[in-house]
């Protein structure tokens, strides 16, 4: 097997170098406290004081020990701090294997350190299995080792140890995977797994022309919610049921995560038959179990998504037919109400004006009077009758005319429509829930019946009032109607959670998504220490913490405000606040127009040759088969690839516009090549680069601080997509999504995501924040839509500064531990609202730190967990409890940024790079009216990718 190779040879330099320390670093690092002379002075010549001196300071900045040569500036740093003269220390003699590995320990046992020993060994073997069980992409395992070593406080080794850890858990783990197909398969499951890539053969026992493996026809599914195009879904559906069933003892004995799965999955979806049927034996059989599993589990995602879309399509028409019936019979209703009161007055109002003047003359007798009234009668029967008509007919109207009836009546002529969508996917799909309720039994009732509805059916899902209109006058069932409200039913609970899709990735139930119960009890302890939470594993003495640390910030923000040291903050009489924010000052500096080019346009293809040729970013770029593989493209048909996807012309198009491309040859390369995986390596590679540059450096604000933010754009979709959704506010009729990218500081954009434009941003700022392990966020800032309680208790737990922008500041609630009238007798202007509730977080804490835990440990990304969280009643107690402590830190932070001007400054003009990125990626994906022209969210995702690496690569080129 070739030695695994993870870091590039200039990665491994520096890595293996000592750092490269400025005057404030030597400061900082070979500082020598009283703890430390002592340890100094014990030791017998100079060299060993300077040599372990250096050693810890390295140590102290990296957790590494380094071998000769030392820099000299800092060998003469230290020597000086020693009081010997610089320039006169010979550290030759220091490299004795003795006494450094001496002094490595002394080192270790100062700073609290343990090494890295065989039990240190065994544990990152552990996590590192975690991590190659889901896939995770190899240098994001390695960086994520050594900051797992970091956090632990153990010493850590060299590249070619953590590679070799990470080589040996990776050949262990495919040996293992190897092993159980052995035992689990039986011979008729490899008969049948060979049948899917086997061409089908006619009489003659020869493929026709053009015929397909089964498997080709099962890799891409329909977004379209055409029923003809549903039913097809259907039918692929159909077709991997009996193999999933079949290989669901083989998949659950595998024990891969989603993540692992998709991994396996994708090399399937991407080949050939005949690459597919070259693979080992072993290796065919997994990566096939595992394409079956995945699309089986997409498909239901998919079908679940359709569902919803088209229940949800049919209420928004029941709403708008019944608006429109409504306006149209009160305009009916109001012409009926003039008629009847002109024949009621012509009827009865008149005649009995008359009558009254007949009955007060006083100059009539009786006789006369009562035959002028029957005259009067006798005129108007007709006039009469017609009024009463009138009003009998307006009487029976007004008690007929019911809202709810007429929605009703609406969604029942609409249902024809939902059942051709919705009825087969209602049948077939297998729903997960609480077999008691009536929901589920009325869901069984239809699947058995085959949703063939006879009289006897189960109601008690339905309200009171739709019990009342599923029946009509005679007692007969409106099958129909009821089939509509089955449906919508069914529809709210898959949205709430509290029915769920068996076999899927997204409509699970929460606990699914989360470390399993049953191993947390029994590894608690292990399980906080990998998530780094001991230090939080104790909920009241957590709280008791925070407690004093919120009201220090209460202490200090309305003391600074009493004594008239914050003058950005005003009061009105009656007690609320504004408060200002001016504008930070600009340094002025002199215009770089003359150090630009004159012709002020610079090629693409320029840019991003250049910035290949010095951060070797198309490196990054492997084949999605490691075997087998043609001859590595040119590098014109890599960035015809990017230009194509990043600037949203397309790659067909693309190469039908440019001279001397072969369409063939670019849709290999990009089949190939353009992955996810690929396109976070080349961004990181541009990162590593750029971070090495001083100019960038200067955008920092604080130098051992990364300012980060994240903010969402919307764009159309040309396609048919379920991805995308309506956003009336940005595009109108039309259908988009979001693109939510993640800038730095320094205008790295280090992240995205591309999600539903209706889908709320809040839960994608975890996601990015725990993606990148080349770009390390010490504050991230959101504008509002980033922002919720739940995500600022979240990202305390995980260790992360969230400073986002708040809309209204002042009209925010702000908590306490204490009572608001506390606040009031000390004289403070800034009060809370209400009390923080203890109760709703301490009976929830052991939860919280599993909810947390599980996302630190990447076994399911913050959004999914948030979306199934989010999608349950708001009573739920894991949610009441994370809002609740999310409370105290929102709460020290709006003191905080209320007392802080420069705070606000900084997260003010981070959040407007975040805005100017989106400028710019308009700028740059300038085709196809910068709609995305892929309905698949992995090719919106390859796409926003391309896009973000031609920004990095331009921003890359204004730096050199």
């Amino acid at each position: 097997m070739a030695r695994l190779q993870i870091l590039t040879p200039s990665e491994v330099r520096t890595f293996e170098t000592p750092p490269v320390f400025t005057a404030s670093d030597r400061e900082l690092f070979f500082q020598i406290p009283a703890s430390l002379h002592t340890l100094l002075s014990a030791q017998r010549t100079v060299t060993n004081r300077i040599g372990l001196l250096i050693t810890i300071g390295y140590f102290r900045a990296t957790k590494r020990f380094f071998t000769q040569p030392f820099p000299p500036a800092d060998i003469d740093d230290v020597a000086q701090r020693l009081g010997c003269l610089p320039g006169l220390v010979d550290l030759t003699a220091y490299d004795a294997k003795a006494t450094t590995s001496r002094h490595r320990q002394l080192t270790l046992t100062y700073l609290g350190f343990r090494p890295f020993d065989e039990e240190a060994r065994l544990a990152l073997a552990q996590e590192i299995h975690t991590m190659i069980r889901s896939q995770q992409r190899l240098k994001p395992m390695f960086f994520r080792a050594v900051a797992i070593l970091a956090t632990r406080k153990i010493e850590i080794p060299s590249v070619h140890v953590l590679t070799s850890l990470i080589a040996s858990e990776l050949r262990q783990h495919r040996q293992r995977l190897a092993e159980t197909l052995a035992h689990h398969l039986s011979p008729q499951q490899r008969t049948l797994l060979a049948t899917l890539v086997e061409r089908p053969v006619t009489a003659d026992q020869d493929p026709p022309p053009l015929a397909r493996s089964p498997f080709t026809l099962l890799k891409r599914f329909s977004h379209s919610t055409r029923p003809s195009r549903i039913k097809a879904n259907l039918e692929d559906r159909r077709t991997l049921l009996p193999f999933y069933r079949d290989l669901a003892p083989v998949l659950a004995a595998l024990d891969l995560t989603p993540d692992g799965v998709r991994y396996y999955a994708k090399s399937v979806v991407k080949a050939r038959p005949e690459q597919v049927s070259r693979r080992t034996d072993a290796d065919r059989e997994l990566y096939l179990v595992c394409f079956i599993a995945h699309q089986f589990r997409r498909l239901h995602d998919l079908l679940g998504d359709l569902f919803l879309l088209a229940v949800q399509h049919v209420v928004t028409l029941c709403v708008r037919e019944h608006k429109e019936r409504y306006y149209n019979a009160r305009t009916a209703h109001r012409r009926t109400v003039r008629t009847v009161i002109t024949e009621v007055n012509a009827g009865l109002g008149d005649p009995l004006t008359t009558i009254e003047t007949i009955a007060f003359q006083a100059d009539l007798a009786a006789p006369e009077k009562v035959q002028q009234i029957q005259t009067v009668f006798t005129d108007t029967r007709t006039a009469r009758s017609a009024a009463t008509s009138s009003l009998h007919h307006l009487h029976q109207h007004v008690q007929e005319d019911s809202e709810e009836a007429e929605y009703y009546a609406v969604l029942t002529t609409q249902s024809l429509r939902l059942q051709n969508r919705v009825a087969e996917i209602v049948r077939e799909v297998e729903f997960q829930g609480d077999p008691t309720t009536p929901l589920m039994q009325a869901l069984a009732h239809y699947q058995a019946k085959v949703g063939i509805l006879t009289q006897s059916v189960p109601t008690d899902f339905l309200s009171a009032a739709e019990r009342q209109v599923v029946y009509d006058a005679n007692g007969k069932l409106k099958v129909s109607l009821y089939k509509a409200l089955l449906y919508l039913a069914l529809a709210d609970a898959l949205k709430t959670g509290t029915i769920n899709l068996k076999d899927s990735y997204k409509y699970r139930s929460l606990d699914d998504y989360l470390i399993p119960k049953g191993q947390w009890t029994a590894r608690r302890t292990e399980y906080l220490q990998r998530a780094d939470l001991l230090a939080v594993a104790d909920g009241p003495q957590t709280l008791q913490r925070l407690a004093e640390r919120l009201e220090q910030q209460y202490q200090q923000t309305n003391h600074r405000i009493l004594q008239g040291e914050n003058p950005h903050v005003h009061f009105h009489k009656d007690g609320s606040f504004h408060v200002t924010t001016p504008a930070a000052d600009t340094t002025e500096s002199e215009s770089v127009r003359s150090l630009l080019p004159g012709e002020r346009y610079i090629s693409l293809v320029e840019v991003l040759s250049t910035e290949t040729r010095l951060s070797h970013f198309l490196e990054a770029f492997s084949p999605w088969q490691l075997t087998h593989t043609r001859a590595r493209p040119s590098a014109k048909m890599f960035f015809a690839g990017i230009v194509g996807y990043g600037c949203f012309i397309g790659i067909s198009k693309l190469a039908r516009i440019s001279k001397g491309m072969k369409a063939a040859e670019l849709e290999t390369t990009v089949h190939n090549y353009f992955t996810l995986e690929n396109l976070h390596a080349a961004n990181d590679r541009l990162f590593a680069f750029m971070s090495e540059l001083e100019l960038p450096q200067l955008y920092r604000r604080h130098p051992g601080q990364l300012h980060t933010s994240s903010d969402g754009a919307k764009f159309g979709v040309a396609v048919d997509s379920l991805n995308a959704n309506y956003s009336f506010k940005y595009l109108g009729k039309d259908l988009g999504v979001s693109a939510y990218t993640f800038i730095d500081e320094r205008h790295f954009s280090w992240h995205h995501n591309v999600i539903s434009a209706t889908d709320r941003e809040a839960p994608y700022v975890i996601d990015g924040l725990m993606h990148n392990e080349v770009i390390q966020s010490d504050i991230h800032s959101t504008d509002t839509h980033g922002y919720s309680e739940v995500v600022f208790g979240a990202l305390h737990l995980l260790g992360f500064t969230f400073a986002p922008r708040l809309a209204n500041l002042p009209r925010r609630q702000l908590y306490a531990f204490r009572r608001r009238r506390e606040y009031v007798e000390l004289g403070y202007k800034i009060l809370p609202t209400t009390p923080i509730d203890e109760s709703l977080i301490l009976p929830q804490w052991d939860e919280m730190l599993r909810f947390i835990a599980t996302i630190q440990l990447k076994e399911t990304t913050a959004s999914q967990l948030f979306r199934r969280l989010n999608s349950y009643s708001k009573h739920h107690p894991l949610y009441q409890a994370l809002k609740e402590f999310g409370k105290i830190p929102k709460s020290a932070y709006i003191l905080r940024i209320v007392d802080e001007l420069a705070l606000r400054q900084a997260v003010e003009k981070q959040l407007n790079k975040g805005e100017n990125s989106q400028q710019f990626s308009r700028a740059v994906g300038f085709g196809h009216n910068q709609d995305f022209l892929y309905g698949d969210k992995i090719e919106q995702e390859i796409a926003e990718g391309c896009r973000r690496l031609i920004k990095n690569a331009i921003v890359c080129w204004n730096y050199l």
